[in-house]
């Protein structure tokens, strides 16, 4: 896990060769490929992906190469209690999940764009 967090965090610093506002003037719709894609990570990842609700998906962010989105969401931990909406920073290369850095304080931000994040609520049904 140790070594997810390091990669997220380098892959965003990496597309931090953009500036802030360079960043949120690049969001745009994230494509139903990468909505799959975070799901089928995140079905892997999770404590308990068939609790999830709540879900938001940023718009994506970067540039071509180095990309992320966030994504926010509420499911259940090793407890089996719901932890409150947390928020990830999802890294990305090539369409592909390649890490998530939880608690990221850049997803706050009121310019970042959300939408509904039905893909991965809908893990609950499978």
């Amino acid at each position: 896990m140790r070594s997810i967090i390091i990669l997220a965090t380098a892959t965003v610093a990496l597309s931090g060769c953009m500036t802030g506002p360079q960043q949120i003037a690049s969001q745009k719709p994230v494509t139903k490929e990468v909505r799959v894609a975070i799901a089928e990570a995140a079905r892997n990842a999770l404590r308990d992906p068939y609790s999830v609700r709540d879900a938001e998906i940023s718009w994506i962010m970067g540039n071509a190469t180095h990309n992320y989105v966030c994504v926010r969401a509420n499911s259940k931990n090793g407890f089996g209690g719901y932890t409150g909406r947390t928020g990830y920073v999802v890294a990305m290369s090539n369409g592909r999940p390649t890490g998530a850095y939880e608690n990221n304080a850049w997803c706050t931000r009121p310019d970042i764009k959300y939408e509904r994040f039905g893909e991965l609520e809908a893990l609950k049904n499978l």
